[in-house]
């Protein structure tokens, strides 16, 4: 907007700016030389465009307008070489663009999106690391009223794959990257969601899901709900040795009133399978798939911790399996609580370990009625519980 800016912006390192217009050169009647006249007899920079070399970096901000990415030509790919992008409007954020922050040599790059309104990440977005670097960052927010926007709060839809992948390297892997989506405000994602660790101790990623007011509790207007349906894969390596293993990452749900989850989580590594978290405000169906299996002999199982009815009452489902098993590493563990609860015919809860001094446990726990379906296997050997705690 005021192009006294420019250098304060390469002295930081950022080598473009967009800009609505530039201030004084709202009446433009030639262009010489790259200048825009009258406006470059009283104003440095008075110009359509001032090129200073390749860039990295790009910030978008817009008040109060609607912004998008790849809206005119989606077919396209905008490319920032492992650097950052980021975007903040005060009202709607559409991104119709594929968006490679890919780094070479180094970390993947770090994207940051933020609307007043709603956001819809409708291609993919890819922060992986090619070679000697981890994953970088994905974080996008929808409904941030102090931003903007012209209503209470907002939706998030993401129907693009996000992949925030770790490299490989002979010397010793890196670990995947973070992705965060949250919004005030219902949240759906479709796309599939990737930061693996590398190959051979790269640790899997870190990713959260967040449809809540942050205020627990309460179920209020900003609280909204979360749905589900996407293959989530933050392993670490499959394999390992003594000296070279990965443990897997975490998968983080907070949903403010209701959420359905289907698909798979895979949070499986060789140094231990990590955690998946889910905190919700009212009710809960899970129907994914979760794999936080160590899984190499001395690998640890990792956690499944799902618990409903935090805001008000609202029970908690569960229909397929939940896996933190080990070889012969450290018990894993799995907590169900819900103001209700109901575990599906024949349904797999599976917690052992072949250390013979370790005690898993498996704890179903309900402040109203619990229903078990036939069938089922719930199992904590060699020296553990399965837990039933209810009225």
């Amino acid at each position: 907007h005021d192009p006294s800016v420019f250098p304060k912006a390469t002295s930081q390192g950022f080598h473009l700016v967009l800009a609505g217009h530039l201030h004084g050169g709202q009446f433009v009647f030639h262009e010489r030389n790259g200048l825009l006249y009258p406006g470059a007899w009283f104003f440095t920079w008075n110009g359509p465009a001032n090129t200073g070399g390749h860039t990295n970096s790009l910030i978008i901000k817009s008040q109060s307008h609607n912004v998008g990415i790849g809206t005119v030509t989606p077919t396209e790919r905008l490319e920032v070489a492992g650097g950052s992008i980021l975007a903040q409007t005060g009202a709607n954020l559409l991104i119709a663009q594929p968006i490679d922050a890919t780094g070479g040599e180094s970390d993947g790059g770090d994207l940051d999106f933020t609307a007043g309104d709603d956001v819809r990440v409708e291609r993919n977005l890819d922060v992986s690391s090619t070679t000697k670097g981890g994953g970088g960052s994905i974080a996008v927010r929808a409904g941030v009223d102090r931003a903007g926007g012209v209503k209470i709060g907002g939706e998030l839809v993401v129907t693009g794959d996000m992949i925030a992948h770790g490299s490989a390297d002979e010397s010793g892997g890196y670990d995947g990257g973070d992705i965060e989506l949250r919004a005030f405000g219902p949240v759906t994602v479709t796309g599939g969601i990737r930061a693996v660790g590398g190959t051979p101790d790269g640790g899997g990623g870190f990713v959260t899901f967040d449809s809540s007011d942050n205020v627990v509790g309460r179920v209020s207007a900003l609280d909204g709900d979360l749905t589900i349906n996407s293959v989530i894969d933050v392993h670490g390596p499959t394999v390992g040795t003594i000296d070279a293993t990965g443990r897997g990452g975490d998968v983080d749900l907070f949903v403010g009133r209701d959420g359905t989850v289907a698909g798979s989580m895979d949070v499986s590594g060789s140094d231990g399978g990590g955690d998946v978290t889910a905190m919700v405000g009212r009710t809960l169906s899970f129907n994914a798939i979760v794999n936080a299996r160590g899984t190499v002999t001395d690998g640890s199982g990792g956690s499944v911790s799902l618990e409903s009815g935090r805001g008000t009452l609202g029970s908690l489902t569960v229909t397929r399996t939940l896996d933190v098993s080990a070889t012969n590493g450290a018990a894993g563990n799995v907590s169900l609580k819900g103001c209700g609860l109901t575990l599906a015919p024949g349904l797999t809860v599976d917690a052992r370990t072949g250390r013979s001094n370790q005690a898993p446990r498996i704890d179903l726990v309900t402040a109203s009625t619990m229903s078990i379906g036939a069938s089922g296997s719930y199992r904590a050997d060699p020296l553990g519980r399965v837990l039933l705690g209810h009225p």
